[in-house]
C-alpha cells in the first residue's frame, strides 16, 4: 500500500490559515536514510487455536530535504490472532513520534503531515485486511512507534530518547458479583515509567504522550463501591527504572484483591518477555508482569507472559500488575552521583542497585563515599565485555526473521551465552542492536560479524571494539 496523506477539502487545504506544515528542512535532519527492525513476541490463543511467534516491524526511514518517507517492506504478514492493525493506525503511530519528537509545540492539522509518505505491504500486520482481527491494534501501534524512535536515534544522536513502554497493558478482571446480582468487569491499563531523553529523567507512572488525560486506572473508592474488588495498593516500583545517565521513570505496581468466586483474568500486553531498550549505553527498562497471589503463592496465569485468557480467579486471590518502564538514555555509570543519592533517599532506588548499576556507594548516613564510588565505577567498566566488530557480507536472520549473531565458542563463553540467547550490541551514540546467538566454529575468534544493515543501525566503526552484553529474556 502506497500512502500519501493529503488532508482537508481544497478550500481548507489551500488556505494557509488552516494548514500548518511540518518544516522538515529547518529541523536539522541530514539527508539520508536509516533502518530499524523491531521484534516482539505475539502470543494468541483460544480453545482451538494457539500461536506463539515473533512479529517483525521493519522500517526504512528516508529524509530528503522537505520530504520524509517510511518504507515498512519486510514487516510480518497479518496473523490469525488480534495482533494486526490497519493503515490508519500504522500512520498514526508514525505521526505521534514525528510530531512529539520534532515539533511538539506548534498546532497540528492535516497539513502538518503532507511531507510524509509511506509504503506499507498489503495484508501485513500493519495493513491487515478481512478476515484478520485487529483487537490488538494498539500493541502493534506501540511497536510502530518504537521502530520510528529507533530510526530517529540513528539520525539525531544528540536528541535521543529511550523506547516507550511498547505496550498498552490491557487488563480485564470480570465475572459475576453475587452480592449485587450482576456481571461486572474492571478494565484498566496500568501506567508505566516514561522513557528518558538526552536531557531529562522520565516521569513515573504516567500516561504516554499520545493518551492525554485518558483515565487508565480508576479511583479505589469507585471500584470498591461498585465491584467485588479491593484495591490493596497502587505504587511505583522500587528499582523499576531503565537505568542510564538519564533514567526512565519507574513502572507502577497495582494489587487488586478479588472478593468473589467465579471471576476471570484476561490480559493482552507486550514487553513481558523482552524489555524496552535504552540508547547510548543505557540499560533496558523493566518488564511487564501479571501474576496471581493465592494463599501466599505466586502463580503465573499463563505459560505465555503478557497473554492471559480466562484464568479462573478465586475469592481472596490478589492480581498483581507490574507495569514496564521505558528505556533510559546514556551510560548509568556517568549519572551524577548526587542524583543517584537522591533517588535512594526517595526510595526509588535501593542502595544495592545504586552500587551494582550506577556504581555509587553510600555511607551509613546516606552520604556519597567518593573513593569507593570511584573504585566501584572503575570495576564495573572493567567487567564489560568487548569484541572486535567485523563487517559481514550480509545480514543473517533465522527462520522467524530474527537477527542472528554468530559467535565462536570462546567468544560465547566469554560473554556467558549459548545458542538461542539474546544479546545487545551497544553503541555509545544510538539504540542497541539486538540479536540471537548462534554458536559456531566458523565465527571469528574474539570478534563478531555484522552485516551492512546492522552496521548502519549501530553506526559503529568496523574493526573497532563493540560492547556486547547478554539480555535476560523471561521464559
Amino acid at each position: 500500500t502506497d500512502v500519501t496523506l493529503m488532508a482537508y477539502p481544497e478550500d481548507l487545504s489551500s488556505n494557509p490559515e488552516f494548514v500548518i506544515p511540518l518544516d522538515l528542512a529547518s529541523l536539522g535532519l541530514f539527508v539520508g536514510q536509516c533502518n530499524d527492525k523491531v521484534m516482539v513476541i505475539g502470543a494468541l490463543a483460544d480453545s482451538q487455536f494457539s500461536e506463539v511467534g515473533f512479529r517483525m516491524y521493519d522500517v526504512l526511514m528516508t529524509v530528503d530535504g522537505d520530504a520524509m518517507h517510511f518504507d515498512f517492506t519486510g514487516t510480518s504478514p497479518q496473523v490469525a490472532g488480534p495482533m494486526n492493525c490497519g493503515v490508519p493506525v500504522t500512520c498514526g503511530g508514525v505521526f505521534v513520534i514525528i510530531k512529539s519528537w520534532l515539533d511538539p509545540k506548534t498546532p497540528v492539522n492535516g497539513g502538518t503531515f503532507r511531507p510524509i509518505s509511506f509504503v506499507i505491504p498489503n495484508r501485513s500486520c500493519l495493513a491487515a485486511e478481512l478476515p484478520a482481527a485487529v483487537g490488538g491494534c494498539w500493541e502493534v501501534f506501540r511497536q510502530v512507534q518504537t521502530s520510528v524512535i529507533g530510526a530517529f536515534s540513528q539520525m539525531m544522536p544528540d536528541q535521543l530518547g529511550g523506547e516507550n513502554l511498547g505496550t498498552s497493558n490491557h487488563t480485564y478482571i470480570g465475572g459475576f458479583d453475587p452480592a449485587r446480582g450482576r456481571h461486572y468487569i474492571l478494565y484498566e491499563y496500568l501506567n508505566g515509567g516514561y522513557p528518558a531523553t538526552t536531557e531529562t529523567d522520565g516521569a513515573s507512572g504516567t500516561s504516554l504522550y499520545d493518551l492525554g488525560d485518558t483515565p487508565q486506572v480508576f479511583p479505589a473508592e469507585s471500584v470498591e463501591q461498585r465491584l467485588p474488588l479491593l484495591i490493596e495498593s497502587l505504587e511505583v516500583s522500587t528499582d523499576g527504572e531503565g537505568a542510564g545517565f538519564r533514567r526512565s521513570g519507574l513502572g507502577s505496581s497495582r494489587r487488586i484483591k478479588v472478593l468473589s468466586d467465579g471471576s476471570q483474568l484476561n490480559v493482552m500486553a507486550d514487553r513481558a518477555v523482552i524489555p524496552p531498550w535504552g540508547p547510548a549505553g543505557a540499560s533496558p527498562g523493566m518488564r511487564n508482569s501479571f501474576t496471581v497471589i493465592r494463599d501466599g503463592r505466586t502463580i503465573e496465569p499463563s505459560p505465555i507472559r503478557g497473554k492471559v485468557k480466562a484464568f479462573p480467579l478465586q475469592y481472596g486471590d490478589v492480581v498483581l500488575i507490574q507495569a514496564t518502564a521505558g528505556g533510559g538514555v546514556g551510560d548509568p555509570l556517568e549519572r551524577e552521583a548526587e542524583r543517584v543519592r537522591r533517588d535512594v533517599l526517595e526510595g526509588y532506588t535501593t542502595p544495592q542497585r545504586a552500587r551494582d548499576v550506577y556504581g555509587v556507594v553510600l555511607g551509613d548516613a546516606g552520604e556519597i563515599d567518593v573513593n569507593r564510588t570511584r573504585k566501584a565505577r572503575s570495576e564495573l567498566v572493567g567487567q564489560r565485555l568487548y569484541l572486535q566488530l567485523k563487517a559481514g557480507a550480509e545480514d543473517e536472520y533465522d527462520d522467524r526473521g530474527c537477527r542472528l549473531c554468530k559467535l565462536s565458542p570462546a567468544a560465547a563463553d566469554k560473554i556467558g551465552v549459548g545458542d538461542g540467547d539474546l544479546v545487545e550490541l551497544v553503541n555509545r551514540t544510538t539504540a542497541p542492536l539486538r540479536a540471537w546467538v548462534r554458536v559456531t566454529d566458523e565465527a571469528p575468534e574474539d570478534a563478531v560479524e555484522i552485516g551492512p544493515v546492522g552496521h548502519r543501525i549501530l553506526g559503529a566503526d568496523t574493526g573497532g571494539p563493540i560492547w556486547i552484553r547478554p539480555l535476560r529474556v523471561e521464559p
